[in-house]
């Protein structure tokens, strides 16, 4: 019963990310979603009405030697950020947010769009992610989108 949840969820999102322009990449174990000019995103359904949209970027040697003013650079994109979460885990910067509710398209479009404001402006106008994230992510995403399934 699980599953047949999970499936429904992600066909209503998998088609309103198409609508916005997103491709996905083939993969049996998760749904990723790529899109020029965004990171490369995972969608996660939660629970029948929650789903989780993230995405992550290595960061470099400087977020190493400077954990401290890495952790800084954390706090201010989370205070400023609309609804994303910023967190440090294993070598990346991981931004989350969780969609709660029933699916509705209006509601769901906005968002999408402030979530993609947080993980794309924010991130830009920062100084510290010059500094701590590595400068090679959006040439990784525009390779990788050539892989895009048609679904």
């Amino acid at each position: 019963m699980e599953k047949e949840i999970e499936m429904n969820i992600n066909e209503k999102v998998k088609t309103h990310f198409e609508y916005l322009g997103y491709g996905f990449i083939p993969d049996e174990e998760k749904v990723i979603a790529m899109k020029p000019g965004i990171p490369t995103l995972e969608l996660i359904p939660f629970t029948s009405n929650q789903l989780i949209v993230g995405g992550m970027y290595p960061y470099n040697q400087n977020a190493g030697n400077n954990k401290e003013g890495f952790l800084k650079y954390i706090n201010k994109l989370n205070l400023e950020s609309l609804l994303t979460t910023f967190s440090m885990w294993e070598g990346y910067l991981h931004f989350y947010a969780a969609y709660t509710g029933a699916y509705d398209r209006v509601a769901f479009g906005q968002f999408i769009q402030n979530y993609e404001d947080d993980i794309t402006n924010l991130l830009i106008k920062q100084d510290g992610t010059k500094q701590y994230i590595k400068s090679d992510q959006p040439q990784i995403d525009s390779d990788l989108y050539n892989l895009f399934e048609d679904v």
